[in-house]
């Protein structure tokens, strides 16, 4: 696969290219002082020495030596001593069996260079493998209370995950365990493979998380909030970056007016700047749309769609409405386990009237629903009260069974009068209280 444009597969068959750096006359590289870059780069690449031979995991050190070549052509600000420093740590037998994922995650973090701030976390998602968020069996207790209890799923790049379930479920719960605000009782959570008991910050690294109320300094401005996030997460060109959040979650009328004064839904949008200011690869959201009217709620879901290519999303919400609309799979979870895991076009699917057909005739004629019932497919037919006067029954299919076209053909043959016909897709709301509570849909 090409990672870079131009690029030949990483498959470690290509030769060591030529030296990727030039001089110029002024003895630097590509305009860079030499003894400068040579200081800077001899101690990324010792940082990252340490770093990578202490690492477990499974890749081959071919594939991590081709990445430094085409770091190498791409840059071109390594200095030789440093390319060989570099192909030799990432020969070294050790790193045979080092996760790729962290030699991209370590070294984008260790090089910082901003034209490459908004590529490194695709790179880290061109492994179509790998999963950014792994959770094993995790549970939290509080005394005898299980809030969370052996929960296991795992997230794919490019999925945008609605996290679904009832207030109390264990949603929250599970979310603040996957950030690393909460020690896990049982079990493991690893996000961009960092396990959040044993590397909490470098999960909340690579992390954006927006929880449920999310706490803000009333006295302070957003962009004073972001500016002082962006100086503690030692943003690159942080002001370039603060004023496209700004731009993108449409903070810039009260961007200088002080938090407290804020309306609840000016106040959620802070929140949300400060999850995205630091571009995560991976973007978890407790109730994003809370307060929002529906003009905001829109503009937040499209933002999240927008946001979802090159990311993870994992969305918290008890709003089924927000999972049609921006999620590509549903989980539900209910009393701290978890339930459902599938589309919403599957959790739709497991309604009882996925596929029923509303019929409604004008002129009462007799015996329409003993007809409807003796076609075959049709599993029961139900009288509808329809505030308009006209008679109207819902026909339900059998299991796999198209009654519509059978429908069609008997009120033809009967002469009924058909002002309005209806293939019901499925109710997510009936689905969610039969997951959750046990109720029949």
């Amino acid at each position: 696969m090409g990672w870079l444009a131009g690029s030949e597969p990483i498959d470690g068959s290509a030769e060591q290219p030529a030296n990727a750096s030039r001089k110029t006359d002024a003895g630097s590289v590509d305009g860079m002082p030499a003894a400068r870059e040579r200081t800077a780069a001899t101690r990324n690449h010792g940082r990252l020495e340490s770093t990578l031979q202490s690492s477990p995991g499974s890749c081959h050190s071919a594939l991590c030596l081709r990445l430094t070549e085409r770091i190498n052509l791409g840059i071109r600000r390594f200095r030789p001593c440093c390319e060989t420093r570099t192909s030799r740590v990432l020969r070294g037998s050790r790193l045979a069996a080092m996760p790729m994922r962290l030699v991209l995650s370590e070294i984008g973090r260790l090089l910082k260079k901003a034209p490459w701030a908004g590529l490194w976390p695709r790179l880290v998602l061109a492994f179509p493998g790998d999963q950014m968020i792994e959770i094993q069996h995790l549970s939290k207790h509080f005394g005898s209370f299980r809030a969370v209890d052996d929960v296991s799923l795992t997230v794919a790049p490019g999925e945008v995950l609605g996290f679904l379930g009832p207030n109390g479920a264990g949603k929250s719960t599970t979310m603040k365990m996957v950030t690393g605000f909460l020690s896990p009782s049982k079990g493991t959570a690893k996000v961009c493979d960092h396990d959040v008991k044993r590397d909490p910050m470098s999960v909340k690294r690579a992390v954006g998380y927006l929880p449920e109320g999310a706490p803000l300094y009333p006295d302070m401005t957003p962009l004073g909030l972001l500016r002082f996030a962006a100086a503690a997460r030692d943003i690159e060109n942080a002001d370039q970056r603060i004023a496209q959040v700004i731009e993108r979650v449409e903070l810039g009328s009260v961007r200088n007016k002080r938090i407290e004064t804020l309306s609840k839904g000016f106040k959620r949008r802070v929140g949300l700047a400060l999850a995205i200011v630091h571009d995560p690869a991976v973007l978890i959201l407790d109730e994003p749309t809370d307060g929002l009217d529906p003009t905001q709620k829109h503009q937040v879901r499209t933002l999240i769609k927008e946001m979802a290519q090159g990311k993870v999303i994992v969305l918290s919400t008890h709003i089924l409405e927000e999972v049609e609309a921006v999620c590509s799979r549903a989980v539900i979870i209910a009393k701290g386990q978890l339930k459902f895991d599938g589309t919403p076009t599957e959790l739709r699917l497991r309604s009882r009237h996925a596929g029923a057909v509303e019929v409604h005739i004008n002129g009462s004629p007799g015996g329409v629903k003993e007809s409807l019932s003796a076609l075959s497919g049709v599993s029961a037919v139900e009288t509808i009260n329809n505030p308009d006067g006209t008679d109207a029954w819902l026909v339900f299919p059998g299991d796999g069974q198209v009654v519509l076209p059978k429908i069609l053909t008997e009120a033809q043959s009967r002469s009924w009068d058909i002002t309005h016909l209806h293939v019901e897709p499925g109710r997510l709301d009936d689905v969610f209280r039969t997951i959750t509570q046990g109720e029949v849909a």
